[in-house]
């Protein structure tokens, strides 16, 4: 499926503030920046900073990006409405706002009375002057403001009219986006899309409203304008530069007035024009408008997630409205009242609905959608834009960025995953592992005739993968299609197709499990092929723990020794560890390290002990899982026996040795390597 977008949705993202807030995320500076430039390869209109002035870290990041700017998103700086009882301009958080140096700024405030009255302690009209306040401050600073309205949702259903006042406070002090918040995460999507609906209608807010006058990309029914055809006649070359001077539309002529739609009051230039030069929803990142663009020929683009026109913001010079005079197309029919504020939906997760939620709102009308990657939120999380994008963008035809941008949709997943210091969720929808993974054989057996018995959409378009996961329970499809998977072109008459299901099967029986274990797999598979390389060979190992006691609590410290043969050269080498695992994995790297640099690269990332009979006591068989990581990939090995010692042995052994063959593979490519053309 590809994106059919009649008008794009803004992305915004929040990983660096609300996903840091997630318990067990901590990030650093250097983290931060990587995230945010992360997101602006994936084409994220928005990014928010976070809340200058409120952490030192914060401060710096804003410093860090005016030195080195993003290549194309708008970083957003965080900040609440001014105190109580204080004017915004003496407002030492509103200067630290000020004092970051972004363009756009978002500025939350209270929307549920409870909050004005038991959580601020002021007066219900001090909290629409708070907001109204702030906003017209800023705007008189020449920022750009995105007002979130914090806990919308209870407060609409708690007393309408006030949630509705705070947002009529926003829009006339020239907030140029009402981002509706579902702060407590407590509503459901039906819930959403009705208030969501009734705000649009209220506020008359997020299209424009021309009194009919204009129906701009959209279907014009009694033919009056027929927008978006080849226009024949050529009697209006509209969208060109108009060299007889008859029609002097779209300069800004605002007296002064820095802002991109109007001043404070609401108020418009007769002469502004719609902007498309930039992917935020009016004017450039500046607020500048361009000298030759025209109302009549702006239709929805479809080559760009920009609102209007191509990713040059040129506009086709054919695109005109066909039976409109000189006289009727005049620039006041595009200016406010019909420019209005955008609407923006910010759901979180506590009912699992937080993605469902920001759909059901874009359904309504809104066109920003606020969440996180991978979902990092407090509490439950935040709406998950790994799944946002791709349902917006390839389930409803709204584009939010680019298809080449929207296929690096997993790698950004995995790499702030990564970045955070939190394992990725396999299975995660769209960029999970496990997504698009078929383990049952008839399955296994459908997909391989047709991907689209058990897939919702090709797996490549948002840059994951399909998998094959073995198991006892595959027959020859799934081995087969694994085997191709790993480079291995195998036909179902090989023996070898036999042999490797029945030592699948013999193995999983004692123990092992290959679902989460690909990497042992592949060498397993390997093996009975015939073409296993061993890059080193182990003559055994010794490890010793010492169990010490310190001044309040016992503590261990482990030795192990391990000897291995290299081209036929026996190596010795001891390390020390935390524990034993650790020091066996710190001994053979030390031993291979001068043979095979790349090993310095390897890391454990991830450690499973799991007990397979329970009632055994201290004699149960053990599996261990090991997952291994260069920076670039990961991959997983197993062992398993009844010393635990052993199977990790085992484990971290087929890892490092995995991680040589991957490093192998890379320089010369498994499918041209001697073996497989021997076979």
């Amino acid at each position: 499926m590809t994106s059919t977008a009649s008008h794009p949705i803004w992305i915004y993202d929040t990983t660096l503030r609300d996903g840091a807030q997630r318990e067990g995320i901590s990030l650093s500076l250097e983290d931060k920046l990587r995230i945010a430039r992360q997101l602006d390869e994936l084409g994220i209109p928005f990014i928010e900073g976070g809340w200058p002035g409120a952490n030192p870290k914060d401060v710096q990041f804003f410093w860090k990006l005016k030195e080195e700017p993003l290549k194309q998103a708008e970083v957003v700086a965080f900040c609440s409405t001014r105190r109580p009882n204080m004017i915004a301009a003496e407002d030492r958080m509103l200067q630290a706002i000020l004092a970051a140096g972004t363009r756009w700024v978002t500025i939350f405030g209270k929307s549920w009375d409870l909050h004005v009255t038991e959580g601020l302690k002021t007066s219900l009209e001090e909290n629409l002057a708070m907001i109204g306040d702030t906003i017209e401050y800023l705007r008189s600073q020449g920022r750009r403001v995105i007002y979130d309205a914090e806990h919308w949702f209870d407060g609409y259903k708690a007393n309408r009219e006030y949630a509705l006042k705070t947002l009529r406070a926003a829009r006339d002090a020239g907030a140029e986006w009402l981002v509706l918040c579902d702060t407590n995460g407590g509503t459901l999507p039906e819930e959403i899309a009705q208030i969501v609906r009734d705000v649009a209608k209220e506020l008359k807010v997020g299209r424009l409203n021309v009194e009919n006058e204009l129906n701009v990309g959209r279907l014009n029914v009694d033919n009056e304008l027929k927008v978006g055809r080849l226009n024949v006649d050529n009697e209006l070359k509209v969208g060109r530069l108009n060299v007889d001077n008859e029609l002097k539309v779209g300069r800004l002529n605002v007296e002064g007035s820095n802002l991109p739609c109007g001043n404070a009051k609401g108020e418009q230039p007769a002469n502004l024009q719609p902007a498309t030069e930039t992917n935020l929803p009016y004017g450039n990142a500046k607020g500048e408008q361009p000298a030759n663009l025209q109302p009549a020929n702006l239709q929805p683009g479809t080559e760009t997630n920009l609102p209007y026109g191509n990713a040059k913001g040129e506009q086709p010079a054919n695109l005109q409205p066909a039976n409109l005079q000189p006289a009727n197309l005049q620039p006041a029919n595009l200016q406010p009242p019909n420019l209005q504020p955008m609407l923006g939906i910010h759901t979180h997760n506590d009912s699992d609905t937080a993605v469902a939620n920001a759909l059901a709102a874009v359904s309504q009308g809104a066109c920003m959608v606020q969440g996180t990657i991978n979902g990092y939120g407090e509490r439950c999380g935040n709406a998950n834009l790994c799944s946002v994008i791709p349902n917006l963008q390839l389930k409803l035809g709204l584009r939010c960025i680019q298809d080449n941008q929207l296929a690096k949709l997993t790698q950004a997943s995995r790499l702030i995953s990564e970045i955070v210091n939190l394992a990725p969720n396999e299975h995660a929808a769209f960029v999970g592992r496990s997504a698009f993974a078929h383990k049952g054989g008839i399955h296994v057996s459908a997909v391989a005739k047709n991907p689209l018995t058990y897939e919702h959409i090709q797996p490549e378009q948002i840059g994951n993968q399909r998998r094959i996961v073995i198991s006892d329970q595959s027959g020859l499809s799934n081995v087969l299609a694994k085997a191709r998977s790993f480079g291995h072109d195998l036909d179902k008459k090989d023996p070898a197709c036999r042999e490797i299901l029945e030592r699948l099967k013999d193995l999983e029986n004692e123990g092992y499990q290959f679902e989460a274990a690909e990497a042992s797999f592949d060498l397993l598979m390997r093996d009975a092929l015939g073409y296993r390389e061993h890059p080193f060979e182990l003559k055994g190992c010794q490890i010793h723990c010492d169990m010490l006691q310190g001044v309040s609590k016992p503590y261990s410290n482990s030795v192990a020794t391990i000897k291995v043969s290299v081209n036929n050269q026996d190596i010795l080498e001891v390390a020390e560890g935390n524990g034993p695992v650790s020091a066996l994995d710190a001994a053979l790297r030390k031993a291979l390290v001068n043979f095979y640099p790349e090993i310095a690269d390897f890391h454990l990332t991830d450690y499973k002990v799991r007990i397979l009979d329970g009632a055994a006591g201290t004699s149960a068989k053990t599996r261990v899982l090991v997952e291994s990581s260069n920076g670039e990939q990961r991959w997983t090995t197993v062992g398993v026996s009844s010393n635990i010692l052993e199977a990790s042995y085992e484990a971290v052994v087929e890892g490092i040795e995995y991680g040589l063959l991957l490093e192998s593979s890379a320089k010369t490519p498994l499918s041209h390597s001697p073996a497989l053309k021997e076979r």
